[in-house]
């Protein structure tokens, strides 16, 4: 690799954070980052085209500007973000021997590329067609890639002075993870409020108390105020349904969603929030917590909210409500 790192905002060396010990949401966003560096650094070489790249990440504090080996004669910069976006985790299967569920996590990498309107599109068009060949069907590790799509534009992104066009590749890793484990607490739930005061204990004990972090309620005042990271947490109840007869009561059974929204500060990267998700993802899916069953999250969005870097996370759940 023989391009040339010219400039970094703040000017620190660019480094990528070993993997080894991460969970699967900040480990694969890594790889997934590095590798589309790898593949704008391949085009800078191959390519050498006659202009600079300025490339930015998630959150991230500043940009780096690149060229190929050869400087080009011009200060043309385009400008190129690379986003990570997480979508549904699935089920994709019984468990295993060993009773792990398999399970696929599916996002998009999001490659946008800017340059001056009036300019022409041959040199975003150009960029484009170079990371989609590169990345079509690619195996990179444990990431599995799909059929890039050309989209106009480029999300979160104002175009009033700039031409856009972002290329979006799928991706997907597979995971084996514990099967359900086992029962805490009784089999039925007393109503609601139970049930709400068995996700909110869950994540106090199992998430929040241990890694300090601080949590914001149901109908809680403004968190504006709050230091970040925090979370905010909200309960929320879809109808429920008759699940059988019998006696002096009956039992329904309700379903819902806990909705989990990571706040980090904005321009740090949001390897703080995608943590926080894992740590997420190991207390709550597959787990009955006295009655309350809780399946796999999932990311919902991610981006920048204000002054804020936030993910939303949805835990979706159903319990069995004796009445």
């Amino acid at each position: 690799m023989s391009y040339a790192l010219l400039q970094q905002a703040p000017s620190t060396p660019i480094h990528w954070v070993s993997t080894e010990f991460l969970g699967r949401y900040q480990r694969v966003s890594n790889a997934v980052r590095a590798r589309a560096f790898q593949v704008l650094a391949d085009m800078l070489d191959v390519a050498a085209p006659s202009f600079f790249l300025a490339v930015t990440f998630d959150n991230a504090p500043g940009s780096i500007t690149m060229a190929g080996p050869t400087e080009p004669i011009s200060a043309f910069t385009i400008g190129c973000a690379v986003s990570v976006r997480w979508n549904d985790t699935a089920l994709r299967g019984t468990p295993n021997r060993e009773g792990e569920f398999p399970y696929r996590f599916s996002g998009v990498l999001e490659i946008a590329f800017l340059s001056p309107r009036r300019f022409g599109d041959g040199m975003v068009t150009e960029a484009i067609e170079f990371v989609a060949d590169d990345l079509r069907w690619e195996s990179s590790g444990e990431v599995r890639y799909g059929i890039p799509q050309v989209l106009q534009g480029a999300p979160g992104i104002g175009e009033a002075s700039r031409y856009a066009r972002t290329v979006a590749i799928p991706f997907y890793i597979d995971e084996d993870n514990d099967a359900l484990r086992g029962l805490v607490g009784g089999a039925l739930t007393a109503d609601t409020d139970a049930v709400t005061e068995v996700c909110r204990t869950r994540f106090r004990d199992e998430v929040g108390t241990p890694n300090g972090i601080v949590a914001v309620y149901d109908n809680s005042p403004t968190d504006a105020a709050l230091a970040v990271p925090h979370v905010r947490l909200d309960v929320l109840f879809a109808e429920s349904e008759l699940a059988s007869l019998g006696g002096a009561s009956s039992r329904f059974r309700g379903i819902g969603l806990l909705q989990a929204t990571i706040s980090i500060a904005a321009h740090i990267g949001d390897a703080t929030a995608l943590a926080i998700a894992d740590l997420f993802f190991d207390a709550f899916h597959d787990v009955n917590d006295r009655g309350v069953l809780f399946h796999a999250p999932s990311i919902r969005t991610s981006g920048r909210s204000g002054s804020r870097w936030q993910i939303v996370l949805d835990v979706p759940f159903r319990a069995d409500i004796q009445q």
